[in-house]
């Protein structure tokens, strides 16, 4: 071992005492195929390079930077493939931002809901909904908490509107939350926040 200092992956001596440990466990186990030079791939995190992968990446570097220094051609957009197991072959594509992307920066979502619908119908069908699926929504607007799930005394605080209707909520004095306006949920699954807007349907036999 080495009482009072680290490993050192660059001395010899160290890596015959990890290969002599490794092989040790692995006669114990039955394990074959542990060699030196496997040791030294595992504990430095050696990855195989081939050289013909190595001089086909360098080709397609190199055939980037005189397409952008020459425009003698269209450049990668933006991504590829090349695979050559059985034969040579290349694929390029676009790679595009999905627009509502919540990684990238959040995205807004637009629910039409019945006046008479409850909070706790909204919350259900954010759980419902197949984009984001969401486990424990809390939500929030200019008006302060809609409702909150953790830590359980707030959520004991806000557990009464769950039987309100959408429309008790927005016209009680003062709003918990108005329709239309931009409401911020968060929730453990969701990577950012995520906007909603609640909206009621509109009555065609309304003027």
């Amino acid at each position: 071992s080495f009482p009072g200092r680290k490993v050192n992956k660059d001395s010899p001596e160290d890596m015959k005492w990890l290969h002599e440990q490794a092989l040790e466990r692995a006669n114990a186990f039955g394990i074959s195929g542990v060699t030196y030079q496997l040791t030294l791939g595992v504990v430095k995190r050696i990855i195989p390079a081939i050289a013909s992968t190595n001089a086909l990446i360098a080709a397609a570097v190199t055939a980037e930077a005189l397409k952008i220094s020459t425009y003698c051609g269209p450049m990668l957009e933006t991504y590829m493939m090349y695979m050559g197991q059985t034969g040579v072959y290349t694929h390029t594509f676009l790679y595009e931002k999905k627009e509502d992307c919540m990684v990238c920066g959040g995205g807004t979502l637009t629910l039409t809901r019945p006046p008479d619908s409850t909070l706790q119908e909204l919350l259900e069908a954010l759980a419902n909904h197949p984009s984001y699926q969401l486990t424990r929504p809390s939500i929030s607007g200019s008006c302060g908490v809609v409702f909150i799930q953790s830590p359980a005394p707030l959520r004991q605080q806000h557990e009464y509107k769950l039987t309100q209707s959408l429309l008790q909520l927005t016209s009680a004095d003062p709003p918990v939350f108005r329709e239309g306006e931009e409401l911020i949920i968060t929730d453990p699954s969701l990577p950012s926040k995520l906007r909603l807007k609640v909206a009621f349907p509109v009555c065609p036999r309304c003027p």
